[in-house]
């Protein structure tokens, strides 16, 4: 057994590695798939942990409101890493699914050892549209209004350092009254991201839910 540094959500802790399933270094990431006491198999990128057995049903539950889409609506996810948020907008209905990652390597780490977390749906790929691009790019390159819910679960240092930059582009995407969820709160620098979000999304207030020590936000455009 090996003890680790991981950045826990919003302290460093040392934590028990039982053992270790995968560690590569991606072009964008360094991925470490482990199993770590008290918290089951977990997906620690950049030393940060992202996602472990313990919380990933609740933290997507929270993330996704339940609510029936229309049959026409349409959803960009950016960052879809794990798969367990594509899994979770099928579940609830939506049908017209865009899921970006920039990082390939990613995906196919996500998809060979966290299926049991995701319902196999990297196998399932004609439920939903695979983009392999950067996030912002593809969002300066989508057409106004064309998006009617925009979620945003990456946490990196590239989003703190350009962060305005993606809440209006994800606010000009988004159709009027169109939903954006995110997790307010960035583990890279301790920020939170209301303030910009009400820089641009000034007709609602933001609902926040607070699950284990994330917070989840939800606004109207």
């Amino acid at each position: 057994m090996l003890y680790g540094k991981i950045c826990n959500k919003k302290m460093d802790a040392y934590l028990k590695v039982n053992k270790v399933l995968s560690y590569t270094k991606t072009q964008f990431n360094e991925v470490l798939i482990a199993i770590i006491e008290s918290f089951g198999k977990c997906l620690i990128i950049n030393n940060h942990l992202e996602t472990s057995f313990v919380e990933y049903i609740p933290y997507h539950e929270s993330l996704i409101p339940k609510f029936k889409p229309f049959e026409d609506q349409k959803v960009l996810l950016l960052g879809c890493g794990t798969g367990i948020a594509i899994n979770t907008l099928i579940s609830r209905g939506w049908k017209n699914i865009t899921a970006l990652d920039r990082d390939h390597q990613l995906i196919e780490l996500c998809a060979a050892h966290f299926s049991d977390f995701n319902n196999n749906i990297y196998n399932k790929q004609d439920l939903f549209t695979l983009k392999i691009e950067d996030a912002l790019t593809y969002l300066k390159s989508t057409d106004e209004e064309c998006y009617d819910y925009v979620i945003l679960d990456i946490s990196s240092p590239e989003i703190i350092a350009k962060k305005e930059e993606y809440i209006s582009e994800i606010h000009r995407i988004l159709t009027k009254n169109g939903l954006f969820s995110f997790n307010d709160y960035n583990k890279y620098d301790m920020s939170y991201f209301a303030n910009d979000v009400l820089k641009y999304f000034t007709r609602f207030k933001p609902r926040y839910q607070t699950i284990l020590d994330y917070r989840l936000g939800h606004i109207q455009k």
